[in-house]
């Protein structure tokens, strides 16, 4: 049975009944709920002298988001039974609850908050600080949960393999883009391999967010947030640490544009290296990740970080199905860096090297 579709009036109704909203504030005139439509349903319910909230729910035909939505619930539901994963606890939002059978998520409203995209485009610097926060909360988060992994219940996780490392194989589900993009990744047999490789070597060694990137991690009042755990899995943490390097790469290449004076470069990687250098000690360190070893994770990461890039691609053709300058940059970038990641390596750890063509 499909779950009925929410509403701004029903929702209200709903979170009276639940006794989240006092009826006086709704006849008061003090509630408002703003739609905020992603992946999902979403709402801001705002009341004013009150607490707030953000609820997610299904967007109407989009059954197949059940499944992300439960998973979602169930990070959050681990967080609070486990006691050993505090550094998980302190960058989720407050769960209120989740409903099963409304598919309906209720969460603390983050009056507020900015995303490190956001950070970035308002101050037109790298904000290396929030970088480096982000790096140390991951790793913390990493390191908490490999050590609480023998108590987890493995149902609770799905193990999927991420499905970027598999693009060079895609089905006619994905439509033109998805075929226009494996026509590109097969003309150069070094996607495939790598691809092929990274999929191979998956292990569902740790839980991991599954969709990290900045506009995931949010600064409220000077601490980090960290949202949208809906493809929280079993799986390798350093995806995580991937997905924000591979941001740093995407700004780098869609803030690349063509005018009659030439190249110009809003977001230079030199000047967003900073910030990504922060984001990688910072995480090494809090990971415990050792001395004579960062390397190597870091290679594996920037491996990540290129597959990453793919499905950036991907998205984009889907989006404007043509082949534009930053299309062709992004691919330029993951086939580099996938050819010898080791320049990435360095080109992070100070010493100099070139990623893009």
């Amino acid at each position: 049975m499909n779950a009925p579709t929410t509403t701004s009036n029903d929702l209200v109704h709903y979170l009276v009944e639940r006794g989240l909203v006092e009826r006086s504030t709704v006849v008061g005139g003090r509630v408002m709920v703003l739609p905020t439509a992603r992946r999902n349903n979403n709402f801001s319910v705002i009341c004013r002298g009150a607490a707030s909230y953000f609820v997610k729910s299904l967007l109407p035909g989009a059954a197949q988001a059940v499944e992300t939505l439960r998973q979602e619930a169930a990070l959050y539901g681990l967080a609070q039974s486990e006691p050993a994963l505090a550094p998980l606890r302190d960058v989720l939002p407050a769960f209120y609850f989740f409903d099963p059978q409304r598919s309906l998520l209720v969460l603390e409203h983050l009056d507020g908050a900015k995303t490190i995209s956001e950070l970035h485009t308002q101050n037109g610097v790298s904000a290396a600080w929030a970088a480096e926060m982000a790096g140390r909360a991951l790793g913390s988060i990493h390191r908490a949960t490999a050590e609480a992994l023998p108590r987890i219940d493995p149902a609770t996780f799905r193990r999927q393999t991420p499905w970027a490392l598999s693009l060079h194989q895609i089905t006619p589900s994905f439509g033109q883009p998805g075929m226009q993009l494996q026509t590109l990744l097969l003309t150069y047999p070094e996607y495939a391999i790598a691809l092929d490789a990274m999929r191979a070597a998956w292990q569902p060694i740790n839980v991991i967010h599954g969709d990290m990137k900045f506009d995931n991690c949010l600064i409220v009042n000077g601490a980090l947030k960290i949202v949208d755990w809906e493809l929280a899995d079993l799986g390798d943490d350093l995806w995580d640490a991937a997905g924000i390097l591979q941001n740093y790469l995407f700004w780098s290449a869609v803030s690349t544009q063509s005018t009659a004076a030439g190249w110009t470069v809003s977001m230079p990687f030199e000047t967003l290296l900073p910030s990504l250098r922060g984001f990688w000690n910072a995480y090494a360190e809090s990971r415990g990740i050792a001395e004579d070893d960062r390397a190597a994770q870091l290679q594996r990461c920037a491996s990540y970080a290129a597959a990453r890039l793919l499905q950036s691609t991907m998205e984009m053709l889907v989006v404007t199905p043509v082949m534009s300058t930053q299309v062709a940059l992004l691919l330029q970038t993951s086939l580099n860096i996938l050819r010898d990641p080791t320049d990435t390596v360095r080109l992070v750890t100070g010493e100099e090297a070139a990623v893009h063509a």
